[in-house]
């Protein structure tokens, strides 16, 4: 089979891709005719019939015909690069030459140009690589590339299709420049490269720079010390001449001050710092977290403080691809800790970075803050403080012996993130636990606890979110909730009440000369009916649904006094007659919505619900409140209020259409005040 390598186009114009494309397509026929050949022939060989070998003669005459139409394909292209290359000489802008210099690259590639052949005696002294000739930086020197054969060094910054002529120059970490700008009596081209002739990498080239004339040259690179640097002047399509290479060199630009590990700039716990990383050097430390550090950077330090932190650059200000590196040690002996790339949660750029990890008390941390592929620009660094300690100890599962009268309180330490079980007992399967109060912190609070319940004051306050119903133990005779909060620190949990009747809500809402009445409940164990006393007699009777899953209630009273207040007290009657008050509530019946005096969450009505439910609040004054609703698994689902709201009663109805059935969570939070309830969702 015939060795090839496809043809190479440009995508500058459409007439040298077409014609690249149609060579393509003629080689590769002409090598399955080649490949054809060398079977049949070899089948001839075999058979030697004579049937076979007429068949051969046929499949000689088909490639032929292949290779007449391969000529006639080629013609073509001749037909363009004469055309091209005569509109070139009358060209008048930069815009032209550069547009007709595209499209004959593209037709350079598949019909070079014809270069006159000179004998090696004639070449110039530094015609071939190995006898580059030796320039100094800030010097000028002469050169021709008028005898001088082809190189074929490929592609370096631009195509290298004429012959040319070789120079070595020693770099001194500065910017340097190679150039033939105004100073050539041809149509230049320069390269440069490294690692020596037989490889030959590129590092920078240029065809015309813009601002010489003469369709001359200039290329520029930031150069390491001592490396040598191998510079070829060569010519466009096969243009030859003479020529003046200048070398120069500037000094490179200051580097950021936290260039280097030793002139880390020093962070605070939390802290927000700007920058830019423009003109950073390459940093040489060993791999973190599987990123390259090899990059351009900058560095940062900090002192540990016990608690997981977050580092990140998702920031609108940040405005490249950046790299975060943590380390400990000293500079110079590094130990990684961790690293990362992208954070694809990153609200403003999913290539910015986010690193949390847990900086153990009194460590001194180094971070490198660095690009993808060298990218550098301007950066905000956000160093964030979880509040979550590195050595958390608390128990997945916290037994609470009840003890003395109701309400009995208990100061609970948790750990953020970590899911915790509360379960209490004593208890009977019948005996769920009615109500209970979550208080952020344990300091001493005799108005809401009892003396001896919660008193520590130097804990950090946390409010867990419950993520599991209650849920009877049978074995220890107890009932067990999961609790969850997103930081360590402490919060006290009283059991309020514990009843065959599990209620949800009791609320009374006033209206003009009526008070409605409005209840739920969760389950109920052998109730027969409820009363609703005011002012010491029954003025009411419900019966009850007496069903495991609960059930919801509703009960007016009419022709009352406006702006007269109404105590109502809820009794729950069961089977055996046991009469048991559940709950109390008070309204002021009135033309408008009468003021409330205390803080409070009712319970959603009706519950369970489909699709929609109700939930009502009350404010003694004006507060900011949020109102939002979470999972079994404490996350956030909705916010249903998040806003200033006036003193009085508030209804807000909560849609649930399309979420699934299940247990669900209401918090209010208004000023100092905060209070969870449970609802659930039946569909």
């Amino acid at each position: 089979m015939f060795e090839h390598s496809p043809v190479q186009y440009s995508s500058h114009s459409k007439a040298p891709l077409q014609h690249a494309r149609a060579a393509n397509t003629i080689v590769s026929l002409l090598d399955c005719c080649a490949s054809q050949l060398i079977l049949d022939s070899n089948y001839a060989n075999d058979e030697s019939q004579y049937g076979e070998e007429k068949n051969m003669k046929k499949l000689i005459a088909f490639c032929l015909c292949l290779t007449l139409f391969a000529v006639s394909a080629f013609a073509g292209v001749s037909a363009d690069i004469a055309r091209l290359e005569a509109e070139l000489t009358v060209a008048t802008t930069p815009a032209q030459v550069k547009m007709i210099k595209a499209e004959l690259d593209g037709l350079y590639l598949i019909e070079p140009p014809a270069i006159r052949q000179s004998a090696l005696d004639d070449a110039p002294a530094n015609d071939l690589c190995e006898n580059a000739i030796a320039v100094a930086i800030g010097s000028t020197i002469a050169g021709s590339t008028l005898e001088a054969t082809a190189d074929n060094a490929g592609y370096c910054g631009t195509s290298n299709t004429a012959p040319g002529v070789w120079y070595s120059v020693i770099g001194n970490g500065g910017i340097m420049t190679a150039s033939t700008c105004n100073d050539a009596d041809y149509d230049t081209k320069i390269s440069v490269y490294t690692d020596g002739c037989g490889t030959l990498t590129c590092v920078a080239g240029n065809d015309d720079d813009p601002n010489c004339s003469g369709c001359t040259s200039s290329a520029s690179w930031p150069s390491n010390s001592d490396f040598e640097y191998l510079v070829l002047v060569h010519g466009y399509s096969s243009n030859v001449g003479n020529f003046n290479l200048t070398i120069s060199s500037e000094d490179p630009p200051e580097p950021p001050a936290n260039d280097n590990c030793e002139d880390a700039i020093a962070l605070e716990i939390p802290s927000i710092t700007q920058g830019n990383s423009d003109n950073a050097t390459a940093d040489d430390v060993e791999q973190c977290g599987g990123y390259m550090t090899d990059m351009l950077g900058v560095w940062f330090t900090f002192v540990g403080n016990g608690h997981e932190l977050v580092l990140t650059t998702c920031d609108a200000g940040t405005s490249y691809d950046t790299q975060i590196q943590v380390y400990t040690g000293e500079c110079g002996e590094l130990v990684c800790v961790g690293g990362d790339d992208d954070d694809p949660d990153c609200s403003y750029n999913g290539l910015l970075t986010t690193l949390t990890f847990c900086a153990e008390s009194g460590v001194v941390y180094h971070v490198l803050l660095n690009g993808y592929s060298g990218a550098t620009g301007d950066y905000v660094l956000h160093i964030e403080d979880t509040g979550n300690s590195c050595n958390c100890i608390a128990p997945d599962e916290l037994p609470l012996t009840i003890y003395g009268d109701l309400p009995f309180c208990s100061c609970v330490y948790v750990c953020g993130d970590q899911p915790m079980t509360i379960c209490l007992g004593p208890l009977g399967q019948h005996e769920r636990p009615d109500q209970f109060s979550i208080t952020s912190g344990c300091a001493l609070d005799p108005y809401r606890v009892p003396e001896s319940g919660c008193d520590d004051d130097a804990c950090t306050p946390v409010t867990p979110d419950p993520i599991s119903d209650w849920i009877y133990d049978a074995d220890n005779s107890r009932w067990c909730m999961a609790f969850v909060s997103a930081n360590d620190g402490c919060f006290c949990f009283c059991l309020d009440r514990v009843l065959p009747v599990e209620l949800n809500s009791f609320a009374a809402i006033a209206g003009d000369r009526t008070v409605t009445l409005n209840w739920t409940t969760a389950s109920e164990t052998d109730n027969d009916y409820f009363d609703i006393v005011r002012e010491g007699a029954v003025v009411g009777r419900v019966n009850a649904s007496n069903e495991a899953t609960g059930s919801s209630y509703s009960w007016s009273e009419n022709n009352l006094v406006n702006g007269q207040e109404y105590s109502y007290t809820l009794y729950a009657v069961s089977l055996s007659g046991l009469r048991e008050a559940i709950a109390t509530a008070s309204a002021t019946p009135a033309y408008s919505q009468a003021a409330v005096a205390d803080y409070a969450l009712h319970q959603n009505f009706p519950n369970p619900f489909n699709p929609e439910t109700s939930i009502s609040f009350d404010l003694p004054e004006s507060e900011l409140v949020k109102l939002t609703v979470s999972n079994a698994l404490g996350q956030t689902v909705a916010t249903l209020v998040n806003s200033s709201m006036n003193a009085g009663n508030h209804t807000v109805t909560f849609e649930a259409g399309d979420m699934p059935s299940g247990l669900y969570f209401y918090r209010l939070e208004a000023g100092d005040f905060s209070a969870v309830r449970k609802m659930i969702l039946m569909k």
